[in-house]
């Protein structure tokens, strides 16, 4: 799951570092690389996450219980970071809602 590896808090990326002279595409992959590895990046990845928590929230609780705390702790901080998108905020937000409700009926 993308919330399990946090690319976006490496300050910086060795194997985008240097510059290949032979390649001209290359400072458009390194551009495109920083882009998805950054924060702006979760703006597409948390919507997309989300849906498996919405919709298999129960099934995930089920067979990966060591790493739901993590994922808790991923959207929750996903809804403080200042250049995410409301939306992005949003789809975290009802992530912790389905993982609630996945909790209090694991409960029963």
């Amino acid at each position: 799951m993308y919330l399990e590896n946090p690319t976006w808090e490496l300050k910086s990326h060795p194997d985008l570092e240097g510059d290949d002279p032979d390649d001209e595409t290359w400072p458009a992959y390194v551009a495109e690389q920083t882009e998805y590895r950054s924060t702006r990046g979760l703006n597409t990845k948390v919507p997309i996450v989300s849906q498996w928590m919405i919709h298999a929230g129960d099934v995930m609780l089920e067979k990966t219980p060591e790493k739901w705390s993590l994922w808790k702790e991923r959207f929750e901080w996903v809804q403080t970071v200042p250049e995410l998108t409301e939306e992005t905020k949003a789809w975290a937000k009802q992530s912790l809602d389905s993982m609630s409700r996945a909790e209090g009926r694991a409960k029963k």
